[in-house]
């Protein structure tokens, strides 16, 4: 498939809210797993459950695959938000339950309405 280099304003501005909603989520998601780290270092517990509490945490918006070969806690048939916000903006023809990735790339040249 080839790369999609110009698009409409109107569509661009659609997928640019995808990618703040999605930047949202990934905050969404260290805030809470500061929370739990915050929690558990009160409650005294051992930084290696610490360590393994927020990393399962912080996987739902990382990569699918972590560098162990464990999987994200993102839904099964969606896409981490990591992964989301590459495929929008580096073009990779993955696809999510919401969009396929010829409709999420991102074209920098304008396109007329």
């Amino acid at each position: 498939m080839a790369a999609v280099t110009t698009q409409k304003c109107s569509v661009r501005r659609t997928i640019l809210r995808r990618v703040a909603t999605l930047v949202d989520q990934l905050i969404q998601v260290n805030e809470a797993a500061d929370r739990t780290r915050v929690q558990m270092l009160a409650a005294g517990v051992s930084d290696a459950n610490i360590k393994l509490a927020v990393d399962k945490i912080l996987a739902a918006g990382g990569p699918l695959t972590g560098t162990d070969g464990s999987t994200a806690l993102a839904e099964a048939d969606e896409l981490a938000i990591v992964n989301q916000l590459v495929n929008m903006l580096n073009g990779t023809q993955a696809t999510t339950t919401i969009y396929t990735a010829a409709d999420t790339r991102v074209g920098w040249q304008y396109l007329a309405e």
